[in-house]
């Protein structure tokens, strides 16, 4: 994907791309879900099975492998690499002999980037894994679920948890930022290859749209059998809630900001076990009323947070670095500090995690329907057609919740905007 996406001449196009091989990942999983259960019944791989995992979770992260391929070539090897080019090394030695031993750690990384994600995932083993599969994720919330045996299910987590703190103590994180174009490198990409770095979402978009043209010819009025304003106010709560709080995460960590301790914690911290945390809060006092919906903000958050902050957050922190040292050398306070230098300067990017966050949680349906409570979201209802196996009627609810996500997001993106201004 990253040597197709080295083919392209125009800074335009390029933009685009790197926006197209992200779209896995920003959108909910459940409309990747959803696309991968409608192509199913077409094409045999995608059926729920160990497969269609596997499968489903490299759509989901190959993009944005490709994508922090792009930017180490631009920020790491940008200078090398004109240099093998003058020199008129070809194509195959530029490969071979110069990136792929200078990104030894970092590809590295993004192996444990990846295994973290499918190690720690829960939705989609949840739903396309069917009777045969059954990942740590999966295994601790039927184990909880059926047989409430605590004991067994934090063992199974304290084994994630110790299997992934040692590959990320053994591989170390690396730095890169994007800091130009890889369009003066097209000798490098392979134009044949172009198509795989559209493959990803054009399936994603395949799969979505097949359910809804299938939807369309079948609706009628009387299959929708939930209140859709109900439902609609109950996932726009939760999302803006879900954002706010993530708001609020990136505003006290700044206001900290440098912590060593606290680096190292968020460097090497992976999001706690879904099922672990749905049931844990479920316990907690507050069943009645709107607490549910709380406990689903602070779940949502704790899953979303150390994610987003890994990927946007943490390398907006350390740029700021030896400006925030110069003003407490000359005797700011800690809420100066916050407020006149890394708010006015970082805010865009904090809101833009917390529109990520509030569109993330505006699809969640997986870890929301343990501490729902009998508050019903959109994804929630969604999810019970899924289980209904009316695809199409799923497929065509998706629209309204893509449009109550996007708003979310547009929302703290604009409020970025203007605080920014």
């Amino acid at each position: 994907m990253a040597m197709g996406a080295l083919t392209l001449r125009s800074p335009r196009a390029e933009k685009f791309l790197e926006f197209w091989l992200l779209v896995p990942n920003l959108i909910p999983q459940l409309f990747l879900i959803l696309a991968v259960l409608n192509l199913s019944l077409w094409i045999p791989c995608f059926r729920p099975s160990f497969g269609a995992v596997v499968m489903t979770h490299a759509m989901l992260n190959s993009g944005l492998v490709a994508l922090a391929l792009l930017r180490l070539l631009s920020s790491k090897l940008s200078g090398f690499l004109d240099l093998a080019i003058v020199e008129g090394a070809n194509r195959r030695m530029i490969w071979w002999e110069v990136i792929l031993p200078a990104l030894k750690s970092e590809l590295l990384f993004l192996f444990l980037f990846v295994f973290s994600v499918c190690m720690t995932s829960f939705s989609i083993p949840l739903v396309l894994g069917g009777l045969r599969v059954s990942t740590f994720e999966v295994l601790i919330y039927q184990t909880l679920r059926t047989t409430s045996d605590w004991s067994k299910a934090i063992d199974y987590a304290l084994i994630q948890i110790l299997a992934l703190s040692l590959f990320a103590l053994l591989i170390p994180k690396p730095r890169w930022s994007w800091t130009g174009s890889t369009t003066q490198w097209q000798q490098l990409g392979l134009k044949r290859f172009l198509p795989f770095a559209f493959a990803p979402s054009a399936v994603l978009i395949l799969g979505w749209g097949i359910g809804i043209a299938q939807a369309a010819r079948h609706y009628v009025s009387e299959d929708l059998f939930f209140d859709p304003t109900v439902a609609a106010l109950t996932t726009m709560i939760v999302a803006l809630g879900t954002g706010f709080a993530t708001l609020l995460l990136c505003l006290w960590i700044s206001y900290v900001w440098p912590h060593p301790c606290l680096s190292r914690f968020m460097k090497s911290y992976l999001a706690p076990s879904s099922a672990i945390t749905g049931f844990a809060l479920l316990i907690l006092p507050g069943q009645s009323g709107n607490w549910p919906l709380v406990k689903m903000i602070v779940a949502l958050t704790l899953l979303s947070f150390p994610l987003l902050f890994r990927w946007m957050g943490q390398s907006a922190l350390e740029s700021l670095e030896e400006p925030i040292a110069v003003a407490r050398t000359l005797g700011a306070s800690w809420s100066q500090i916050l407020f006149e230098i890394i708010w006015p300067q970082r805010a865009p990017i904090f809101f833009r995690m917390a529109g990520v966050s509030a569109l993330w949680a505006s699809g969640d349906f997986a870890l929301s329907s343990i501490v729902a409570e009998g508050h019903r979201t959109w994804a929630l209802w969604i999810d019970s057609l899924l289980n209904s196996y009316r695809l199409d009627l799923a497929s065509l609810l998706t629209i309204p919740l893509f449009a109550m996500g996007l708003l979310c997001y547009g929302f703290f993106v604009g409020a970025g905007r203007y605080v920014a201004r």
